[in-house]
């Protein structure tokens, strides 16, 4: 190699000291070859670096910068690496490296080697580019002083997207048919609902095919498919044309009662409670509200009961199919206790009678005497005022036969732990009407359950029946 130090001109070859002075290659070659004799194939081996260094005004050296070739591997091959290193005013004498380019010809800066363990930037030969930071912000993308374009989407020659920033807009914008992808708006410049992302298909702001308005949660997504609405609560909803504001199917979080509804067809069908009751066909918790008779639905409540009110028709309905047998089943603590079954012609109602399940069982020896206390009545119920029946006080039976009788006398409606309680109100407290007064708790009888005395009466009245036949006869045959 020919070329200069300082003025003079010289053939070169060093191999202990470092090269001092300015170097001019004037062969037709032009290079400076720098080669490290020592015979080793581990990783960084093999090396050359040149070193930048300067005075300062103190007169001290200084390291600022290098640049270093090494052998890239431990094999014995020629893979080599090529680095460049910078000082960031506390690295001495040893920068810290900065770029360096692989032996497969990746572009590393900030990493000494590619993948995706270590924070850095790297591009691949091939074209692949990745970033990898821990922390704070891993790219920043900056537009002077216009709106348009930050980053641009090609396959081949084609254009198939671009990222798009102004003051108040970030565009995801796909130009096929002049739509737009994802827009997500800062301030309101869009329709005041449109306060989150757009994914619009219209590049205007006029009707959309699909569109997700306000798309973070704290406000709600809107499927739109017809109009734009006026947003209120948080709500995943739709839209098939009609006006602003109808909600024809969707969910929505109804803000002020803390409720998740659910819409077809323009009406709410269904809600779950901010008690965690499932309401269908109703927005009322209490179904059979004592002073409508308009409510209907079914409400299944968290706590483990279910009500249901129909206007007209069955309000349930039960089919067993194929086979004879139960068609509900009553269970206590787990313990069947009663079913009620049915068979290709009747329904039973059956309570649990097993003799196995009883004991101190007596004969019932004064069947006579308390019928005898029964106080049978006639009468009409005030809702069915022209239908008169036979039947019972509640409050009288239950003095003859009190488990044929449920309730209390002049009972009224109390406060139970199941039920969502209104503010101020306790367990136990009376439930009022809307005028303030107590609600009565109605009695009930099972008649049934008088079956047992009427027939121990029955059989008494017949055994004094044939002890007087057999009297007579004996007179009449005397």
């Amino acid at each position: 190699m020919g070329g200069y130090i300082g003025a003079t001109a010289v053939g070169l070859t060093t191999t202990a000291a470092d090269v001092q002075g300015d170097i001019t290659s004037t062969d037709t070659t032009q290079e400076v070859i720098l080669k490290n004799t020592t015979e080793t194939d581990a990783d960084g081996s093999r090396g050359g670096k040149i070193t930048f260094k300067g005075e300062q005004t103190g007169g001290e050296e200084s390291t600022l910068a290098q640049i270093q070739g090494s052998h890239d591997g431990t094999a014995d091959d020629e893979k080599g690496d090529l680095i460049f290193k910078t000082n960031d005013g506390s690295d001495g004498a040893s920068p810290t490296e900065a770029v360096r380019i692989d032996s497969g010809q990746t572009f590393l800066v900030g990493k000494t080697e590619d993948g995706f363990a270590n924070a850095g930037h790297a591009l691949f030969g091939g074209g692949d580019v990745y970033h990898i930071k821990d922390g704070d912000t891993a790219l920043y993308l900056k537009r002077l002083s216009s709106n348009g374009d930050i980053a641009e989407f090609h396959v081949d020659s084609t254009q198939v997207g671009t990222i798009g920033a102004s003051a108040n807009d970030l565009t995801i914008f796909t130009p096929q048919s002049g739509h737009n992808g994802l827009r997500f708006h800062a301030d309101g410049i869009l329709p005041t609902d449109h306060t989150g992302a757009i994914i619009d298909n219209d590049a205007g702001l006029g009707i959309s095919s699909h569109r997700f308005k306000n798309l973070y949660l704290s406000s709600g997504i809107d499927i739109d498919n017809g109009s734009i609405a006026t947003a209120s609560d948080n709500y995943v909803y739709s839209y098939s044309g009609g006006s602003s504001g109808q909600v024809r199917s969707g969910i929505k979080l109804e803000g002020s009662t803390n409720t998740l509804e659910f819409y077809t067809n323009q009406n709410e069908r269904m809600r779950v409670s901010s008690s965690g009751n499932l309401l269908i066909g109703t927005d009322d918790s209490i179904i059979y509200n004592h002073n409508s008779t308009s409510d209907s639905g079914l409400v299944l409540v968290k706590d483990g009961y279910y009500s249901a009110a129909r206007k007209n028709g069955p309000t349930a309905f039960l089919n067993r199919q194929a086979s004879d047998g139960s068609i509900v089943d009553f269970y206590r603590d787990g313990s069947l206790k009663g079913t009620i079954s049915i068979t290709s012609s009747a329904v039973a109602y059956n309570t649990s009678s097993d003799y196995r399940l009883k004991e101190n069982v007596t004969d019932i020896s004064d069947g006579i005497t308390r019928v005898k206390q029964l106080a049978p009545k006639r009468f009409n119920f005030i809702a069915d005022a022209d239908t008169t029946v036979d039947g019972f006080l509640a409050h009288e039976a239950q003095t003859v036969v009190p488990e044929a009788v449920t309730g209390i006398h002049d009972g009224v409606e109390v406060w139970k732990e199941h039920e969502e309680l209104p503010d101020g109100v306790s367990v136990g407290d009376n439930k009022l009407d809307d005028d303030g007064n107590t609600i009565p708790d109605y009695q009930g009888i099972d008649q049934a359950k008088l079956v047992p005395l009427l027939t121990a009466a029955l059989q008494e009245a017949i055994a004094k029946i044939e002890t007087l036949e057999t009297k007579v006869a004996a007179l009449e045959g005397a």
